[in-house]
């Protein structure tokens, strides 16, 4: 197939994976492209012959180093995707291991190099009369050799591979390491004929329960909703509940109860149902309605997990900028393009720059306009070549960034330090707030180290980390944030109520976020000024090698020691909900508890060991390509089901996005700690995040502040798409299944035990690195990367009706509590409109009975409609929606008396007492059975329905026991004819 003419839908499994390693192939020559133009001007002085040439040589070898680690990754991404195309055995395939072997080999020599070169370079070499060469004998003429070798080889192999003869693209062979998931695609049968997977076959023709989002709100009014259904026999006969966000917390708690209970034997008629009213766990959950901050030692733990992840982010982002104000400080202080720095009147001089400083501030943007006219000129003649069109464009994408940052850095910033030091030196104009403080910090700095104050060794450290920068810059933040407060004091107590709201509404949602982020961009540009001023000015600054040091150690370690994952909010957040949630029952509460370290696979504790409902937790993958996904979205459905995970969209999405659960947990970890059932519900209620989906446009304003501050409770989880097919998760899932096949077979000795550990190890490897925080603060995640980032389920479907059904029941149930504007219901819209959009599913279900319209209290806080399939039948839709409606018991009309925004509280407060948690319990329970309740009249001939309303019952006459009661009747649906589903 060409692959111009390849088109989203026609896309595979495999088209995604080759599409993704092409796109990291050519990141990795573009940053080696990128580090040897940065090293150019640096072996340009050395080779110049200046006898001060010292710091521009060690400088080139610390560029090198990184050099190294980018030809290396270009080269076995290269094999990589040579390998994904061509067969075992292939010509091609040989020549691409052989390059990357080449360039592994003058790798080593390369490092050598660098040491033996470093020590020549170390201290004056003025002795020498001229600057040594850069040249290391046999050794510097072995690795050219070597690496043009390796370029040839490995370079040809790609270019045969990606484009073929004759322009056209080899199919992509199927990656061995998920032979036994493509098989199993959702939506019909693959490329070798095996029978795909099929969500349907577990729910088609039967009853789903869903638990919306919103936070403890939605886990206290599902779990009434809930104990009304288990009541009726209605959750024992379904089979599937989809939790979503806040929903999943009580959905999974529900049903690790009622699993646990079976898995004991403890099913008798005697038994008390999961969470019944005086239960001991339903005693204990009401102790723990402050379950993320129970106390000051967990608010403690709780502080140190956020300030964790702000310190990993602040190292690297300080490394990045340590980096940046190095090579940019020498390149100003080597072409002296800045005059009298640290002296009272500075000045630039772009008159006699070099050659090699104009091409590093204008060639990326010019290439970029270059391929723009290329395009545009053959255009006139003929229609542009794949190749122009596809890989210019790819390319121009990759460069217009570093484009326009580079004429910023080395001409904007000269500039600007010039202006600061003037400035700050009380040349020019007069100076206050943030202003004083940046100029006095360049003019400081730079006088500090080059002019003529003195420097004390404190001074020093300052200067080199800019400690005194960075907390005078939090008192500004702080500062700014009491006046802006002042100011909406102010504000506030001139104007009405309405207009007021509607200030603060706009002050917070509109200004403070941008705000936020603004602060720390200027955050980030004074830091790099003081920096680039104090290298710029001192050629001791620059040739502090010890720093340099520090920095690589630093990042050694955050990528041994941390990961993507442990830096963010969701191990706390996971622990935590499973603290609460997830308990069994006992005589007592140490026995109802359950220990933390105990792993739950997914695969394993989301099934009933009696045919009761399976659990479905649905969260968001978050991405923003236009290949799969429409303007604005952001996100696709990501499932966790006992049975498979992964990504299940509309039919614009390859098919083979799903895997089977158990292999899919051992593919994000060795262990099986990602995937267990408190993780599937921890990422489901990712509220909080960077990313967040459809809710991209009112959060982006504060994706950089969230991803900084660590407000992250998302997960980078493996790519379905992508299968096993990094070196690393690769030798994970080989060395593990040899470990297991020696387990089976009695082996277990040192050999066996090896083995495991070589797969650990390489599971450990295969972790999303810390640096996932750029992607994430700059909304870089890509359906084409080999990690997702999945938050929250309502960042798709508050609901979790359009995941029910894509799973064609006969009937599901809505447990809706969001928290979307009064009258409004734009969960349920915005769910009905997805169904249609990604399902072809006709919703007709009319809400208007539930609208009070500013008016008295509505009669009933539930509606009825149905679905229409496209292949044909209907399913039933039953809601239950959080609203003031019918006659309430007492302790419900009391406390809606005493909050008026109940039941609609912000699910920013997860902070409930008992009575906000029995309130929404309560009102759960009642509207649930005010629906089964009129439905049932319905089956009885002659009683009324509609509009008319009985009120709800009170909430403490609920019937009890196990056995199930004449429940909701079973609509015609695609498989069956109308009757009552059977349990289990």
């Amino acid at each position: 197939m060409r692959r111009g003419t390849l088109v989203s839908d026609e896309r595979t499994r495999a088209e995604v994976r080759l599409g993704g390693h092409w796109r990291q192939v050519r990141a990795a020559m573009l940053l080696t492209a990128l580090l040897l133009l940065v090293q150019w001007p640096m072996r340009h002085v050395v080779r110049a012959g200046d006898p001060t040439c010292s710091t521009a040589a060690r400088l080139s070898l610390l560029v090198d180093t990184g050099l190294i680690c980018a030809y290396l990754l270009a080269a076995w991404r290269a094999h990589g995707f040579v390998a994904l195309v061509q067969p075992a055995g292939s010509a091609l395939r040989r020549r691409a291991f052989a390059g990357a072997a080449l360039a592994s080999v003058a790798a080593c020599l390369d490092a050598v190099e660098n040491v033996v070169l470093w020590r020549r370079f170390e201290g004056v070499p003025a002795a020498y009369g001229t600057c040594p060469s850069l040249s290391a004998g046999w050794l510097t003429g072995t690795w050219w050799v070597l690496w043009i070798g390796a370029l040839l080889l490995a370079g040809t192999a790609l270019v045969a591979t990606r484009y073929g003869v004759g322009g056209h693209a080899r199919p992509p062979r199927r990656d061995v390491g998920a032979d036994s998931v493509d098989g199993r695609a959702a939506g019909g049968a693959n490329p070798d004929g095996k029978a795909a997977a099929d969500l349907t076959r577990h729910d088609r023709g039967r009853q789903i329960i869903c638990c919306s989002g919103g936070g403890i709100r939605s886990a206290a009014f599902s779990l009434g909703a809930l104990q009304a259904l288990t009541d009726q026999g209605e959750y024992q006969r379904s089979s599937t509940v989809i939790g979503v966000s806040g929903g999943g917390y009580i959905a999974a708690a529900f049903h690790f109860l009622r699993r646990s209970l079976v898995d004991e034997g403890r099913t008798s008629a005697s038994e008390p149902t999961p969470y019944a009213m005086g239960s001991p766990e339903l005693a204990r959950l009401r102790r723990h309605t402050h379950y993320l901050l129970p106390s000051l030692a967990v608010g403690a733990r709780a502080i140190m997990s956020l300030l964790y992840g702000v310190v990993v982010n602040l190292v690297l982002i300080g490394i990045l900028i340590r980096a940046i104000a190095w090579v940019l400080g020498w390149a100003i202080a080597t072409t002296s393009v800045v005059r009298g720095l640290g002296g009272p009147n500075a000045w630039t001089d772009f008159a006699g720059l070099p050659r090699w400083y104009w091409v590093g501030a204008l060639g990326p943007l010019t290439i970029v306009l270059a391929l723009f006219l290329a395009e545009v000129l053959v255009d006139r003649f003929r229609v542009p070549p794949t190749w122009l069109r596809r890989e210019g464009r790819a390319l121009a994408r990759l460069l217009l960034v570093p484009g326009i940052v580079s004429p910023l850095l080395l001409l904007g910033v000269p500039l600007v330090l010039v202006w600061a030091n003037n400035l700050g030196s009380g040349a020019a104009g007069v100076q206050s707030g943030i202003l004083d403080g940046l100029t006095d910090s360049v003019a400081g700095t730079a006088s500090g180290v080059a002019g003529p104050r003195a420097t004390t060794a404190n001074a020093a450290v300052d200067s080199q980390f800019g400690f005194v920068t960075l907390a005078a810059l939090g008192a500004a933040f702080i500062a700014l944030a009491r006046s802006a407060w002042k100011g909406i004091q102010t504000i506030s107590a001139g104007v009405g109520p309405t207009l007021r709201r509607r200030i603060l509404a706009w002050l917070r949602t509109r200004l403070v976020p941008w705000l936020g982020s603004a602060l720390l961009v200027v955050g980030v540009l004074v830091v790099l000024l003081r920096w680039t001023a104090g290298y710029a000015a001192s050629e001791e600054w620059r040739s502090r090698w010890w720093v340099a040091g520090l920095c690589a150690a630093l990042l050694v370690a955050t990528r041994i020691f941390t990961d993507a994952t442990r830096t963010s909010l969701h191990p706390y957040y996971r622990e935590r909900l499973s603290v609460a949630y997830l308990v069994g029952r006992g005589h007592s509460e140490r026995e109802a508890e359950r220990a933390y370290p105990t792993p739950l696979p997914y695969s394993r504790y989301a099934v009933s060991p009696d045919g009761g409902p399976q659990l479905v937790i649905v969260g968001s993958a978050n991405a923003a390509d236009t290949d799969f996904i429409p303007p604005d979205r952001g996100c696709v459905p990501f499932v966790f089901d006992p049975e498979l995970t992964g990504v299940a969209g509309d039919v614009t999405l390859p098919a083979e996005g799903l895997e089977p659960t158990a292999e899919y947990e051992v593919r994000a970890d060795y262990h099986r700690r990602d995937v267990t059932l408190p993780g599937a519900v921890a990422i489901s209620g990712a509220a909080f995040a960077p990313l967040t989906g459809r809710n991209n446009a009112g959060t982006r304003p504060m994706r950089l502040l969230f991803a900084v501050v660590n407000a992250r409770l998302g997960v980078w989880l493996p790519n379905p798409y992508w299968g096993t097919t990094s070196p690393a998760a690769a030798l994970a899932r080989r060395c593990g299944e040899l470990a297991e096949r020696r387990r089976g077979d009695g082996r277990t000795g040192p050999l066996t035990r090896l083995v495991s550990a070589t797969a650990y190890a390489a599971s450990i490897a295969d972790k999303p690195g810390a640096h996932q925080l750029f992607r994430e603060a700059f909304g870089r995640a890509s359906m084409y990367d080999r990690r997702l980032y999945v938050t929250d389920g309502g960042h798709y479907d508050n609901l979790g009706l359009v995941e029910a059904l894509r799973r064609r029941p006969a009937r599901v149930i809505v447990i809706d509590a969001s928290n979307d504007l009064e009258d409004s219901f734009a969960a349920v819209g915005s769910a009905i409109a997805s169904a249609r959009m990604d399902l072809g599913v006709d919703v007709n279900l009319d809400l208007r009975t539930l609208q009070r319209h500013g008016g008295q209290r509505i009669g009933r806080g539930w509606a009825r409609g149905h679905a229409t399939y496209p292949e044909g039948g209907t399913a039933d839709i039953l809601l239950v929606k959080a609203v003031l409606a019918g006659d309430l018991c007492w302790d419900l009309e009391t406390y809606a008396l005493e909050h008026p925004d109940f039941p609609r509280h912000t699910t920013g407060d997860q902070l409930y007492g008992e009575f906000d948690f029995e309130a929404y319990r309560a009102l759960g329970q009642t509207l649930t059975r005010d629906l089964l309740h009129q439905v049932e009249r319905e089956r009885t001939p002659g009683a009324p329905f509609g509009n008319t309303s009985t009120g709800n019952a009170p909430a403490g006459n609920a019937p009890t026991g196990n056995s199930p009661a004449a429940g909701v009747p079973t609509p015609k649906g695609p498989t069956d004819d109308v009757s009552p589903l059977r349990s289990g």
